[in-house]
């Protein structure tokens, strides 16, 4: 199944790397992607683009990712993206502040791309992550 007619955006220096793959291998039919190595750009980009799905790594210089992601979650875009951690932080309090940050799913790298592909197909059936990102 792809993500036929998404709108990504891919923020942080090792995961703008991986854009290419990315797109063509999980975000196949994407209208536009754009990708972002600085946080305050991809933070002032989510007004006007409105993108259906982030991947941030959390290890970014300046505002780090969980700090854009809880700008993201505080700015009450719309539609609510969805928000996907990239990041070579892998430990228990890694993942608390991720979903604190209001992030929908936090993957270590190298993550596997199906783990990331069944995670963006599942955007329009995951019924406990639009009510979290609602309460966020």
């Amino acid at each position: 199944m792809g993500s036929i007619g998404l709108k990504g955006v891919i923020v942080g220096g090792l995961v703008a790397g991986l854009v290419l793959n990315v797109i063509d291998y999980v975000l196949y039919g994407v209208v536009l992607a754009k990708d972002f190595a600085d946080a305050m750009q991809a933070l002032a980009c989510f007004e006007g683009f409105a993108p259906h799905v982030a991947i941030i790594d959390i290890g970014l210089p300046g505002m780090n990712g969980y700090e854009l992601a809880a700008g993201i979650r505080a700015n009450r875009v719309q539609p609510k993206p969805l928000l996907i951690a990239l990041t070579g932080y892998g430990q228990a309090e890694d993942f608390d502040r991720s979903r604190d940050a209001g992030f929908d799913h936090h993957f270590v790298k190298p993550a596997e791309l199906r783990a990331i592909q069944a995670a963006i197909d599942g955007l329009e059936d995951d019924a406990d992550v639009e009510e979290r990102r609602t309460q966020v």
